[in-house]
């Protein structure tokens, strides 16, 4: 079997349409206002392949995504703003980004007035202000591959 793997713009925004379906159906399980990924493995999960990592040794990376029950976001600084928007294309991939000074962490704020709700209200990846801690819930929403993915592992394994 020979796979080519899409790596079309299309293509990913179809693989994050459905991934952040599936966070939606979370929330509404759960009766949270919003979900905010903050690792940087779920930052590659949700984006189909972007990067947020600028060190190896923290789990968090520069950009935070919020999903909302209608819409999503990602957050980080003015230094990494033009990187997220035009190496990342998160614009383009239907995450407006939400931009702060570097001088000031004011993600959770962010965060709240995006989402409309306290982060008492919102689950997150890592601790982020008061909202509830479930990795737990977040993992298992990777474990079913989409299209794409099979297709990224085939690739994968026709090039080793």
């Amino acid at each position: 079997m020979n796979y080519r793997e899409d790596v079309s713009l299309e293509a990913r925004k179809a693989e994050i349409a459905i991934k952040v379906e599936r966070v939606r159906s979370l929330l509404e399980r759960t009766g949270k206002c919003a979900a905010v990924l903050l690792r940087t493995t779920n930052f590659s999960w949700i984006t189909a392949g972007g990067k947020s990592m600028v060190t190896l040794y923290k789990e968090a990376g520069v950009a935070t995504i919020v999903i909302t029950a209608d819409a999503q976001y990602a957050i980080t600084n003015v230094i990494e703003e033009s990187r997220m928007r035009d190496e990342e294309m998160l614009e383009e991939l239907g995450f407006p980004i939400l931009s702060q000074s570097w001088l000031e962490d004011r993600t959770v704020s962010i965060a709240e007035k995006a989402a409309g709700c306290s982060t008492a209200q919102m689950i997150s990846d890592l601790p982020f202000g008061r909202a509830e801690l479930r990795p737990e819930w977040i993992a298992p929403l990777r474990y079913s591959l989409t299209q794409q993915e099979i297709g990224r592992y085939l690739t994968l394994g026709q090039t080793l």
